[in-house]
């Protein structure tokens, strides 16, 4: 069976060719990303004077964007039918948009016929594995090609960043880095983003980072040289909406972190809720103490953390007594105030610690927690009640209990940021 041909050119050109050959979905919701890469493919090709021959192997596909290619085979091509399609059209070069194990067998065949491969995607390559071998095989093979994230195009950003008011740049992780059995050693932003980030800081143009990601990321330059980074994770449907609607300030973000955020790997595992050490770093104090000598020890954004277009203000911090029976409680009051110029939700959190224990206790442990609208400039007497539970852990029998002695109270904004303390005793 002869390979179909759909020709947007009925002359043949005398234009360099190269052939995208492409996928299309291979399982379902795929097909968007998969009509994306190959779609970029085409504008490359023909953004650079060159005739965009598409090769489509999957007749599921269905895309007007296809359209933009000179000529589109499209339906199942088997390795009879591709060899066919290549002595018909004497490609330059090809660019494989293709994962897996098809693509190593590709790459090697082209290469035996002395048909060079001008460009790779490794989009399609879910298993990282296979795009471990896709790379070192055109290594092997000396065919250059770009790795994830490693190529960008800074002239063009920069002049579209001068041409700005404001740039708004999302970065981050692909939607197939992060969730069931995609595990990274390096959780750093991938490639060479930073990089991309510096050089538009370079322009004077204020930047808003928006960061797309499944689990905490390291970026610490850009944390600290970026004054606003929206961190998108990964929403649903409606992710566009929600960004616009906190970028232009009709909605005043209030999120606060549920996790820890490092500044690098080897802090890995890093919590709030941690135990205290024999010789604990006070104010950073590295002298033989429980530190680390490259880096401080504090998270690069704490658990509880998060900011909005306004700031609370926290102040007369009152306890309705200080020693308490277990079967008694303490009711604890504060004073919120809006202090900015809009609206806005405040999460107050309350933090205890138990000074001594039968067991080692936690330097805080997060007990309760309020979230709390105010109108600009408005002010709000804030209640919580500390009773027996919340004083209570797991002994070393297993019993869970509330053991007699001093607590430490800590009510804030973040696990970082107390603004707020006091103390109190629980008596037999």
């Amino acid at each position: 069976m002869n390979p179909t041909l759909n020709s947007n050119e009925s002359i043949p050109s005398k234009k360099k060719k190269i052939i995208v050959l492409g996928s299309g979905p291979n399982r379902i919701g795929q097909g968007i990303e998969f009509d994306y890469c190959c779609v970029h493919g085409l504008l490359a090709i023909k953004e650079c004077g060159y005739e965009a021959i598409m090769v489509n192997c999957n007749p599921e596909t269905v895309s007007t964007d296809f359209d933009m290619a000179d000529k589109l085979y499209f339906e199942p091509v088997f390795w009879e039918h591709l060899w066919e399609i290549i002595e018909l059209e004497q490609p330059d070069g090809i660019i494989v948009q293709l994962g897996g194990q098809t693509a190593l067998k590709l790459a090697k065949r082209l290469h035996e016929k002395g048909i060079p491969i001008v460009g790779t995607s490794f989009e399609n390559m879910d298993i990282a594995e296979d795009r471990g071998r896709f790379s070192d095989l055109l290594k092997e093979l000396n065919i250059p090609y770009p790795e994830y994230g490693t190529a960008y195009n800074a002239e063009e950003a920069i002049d579209v960043a001068n041409q700005s008011d404001v740039v708004i740049l999302s970065i981050g992780e692909r939607h197939n880095m992060s969730g069931e059995a995609k595990s990274r050693s390096n959780i750093h932003l991938p490639g060479v983003q930073e990089d991309l980030i510096k050089e538009l800081q370079k322009t004077g143009k204020p930047i808003v980072i928006l960061i797309n990601a499944g689990r905490p990321l390291v970026f610490n330059w850009t944390a600290d040289n970026m004054p606003t980074i929206v961190y998108t994770w990964w929403l649903g449907t409606e992710a566009g909406n929600a960004i616009a609607d906190v970028l232009f300030g009709d909605y005043n973000p209030s999120g606060k972190l549920p996790m820890t955020f490092p500044r690098d790997e080897g802090q890995i595992p890093i919590y709030y809720n941690n135990f205290n050490t024999g010789r604990p770093s006070i104010n950073e104090d590295k002298m033989y103490k429980s530190s680390y000598i490259d880096l401080p020890n504090s998270p690069q954004f704490s658990f509880g953390h998060g900011l909005s277009y306004t700031t609370f203000g926290y102040s007369n911090l009152k306890l309705s007594k200080s020693k308490m029976k277990s079967t008694e409680t303490i009711e604890v009051s504060l004073t919120l105030t809006n202090k900015g110029k809009v609206a806005g939700e405040e999460v107050v959190q309350l933090y205890l610690r138990d000074r001594f224990g039968s067991v080692v206790r936690p330097v805080k442990e997060l007990k309760d927690f309020q979230k709390i609208k105010l109108e600009a400039g408005e002010s709000k007497t804030i209640t919580f009640v500390i009773n027996k539970e919340k004083l209570s852990f797991y002994n070393k029998d297993l019993k869970w209990i509330a053991e007699p002695g001093d607590f430490d109270l800590m009510i804030g904004s973040s696990s970082s940021d107390i603004r707020l303390n006091s103390k109190f005793e629980l008596i037999k």
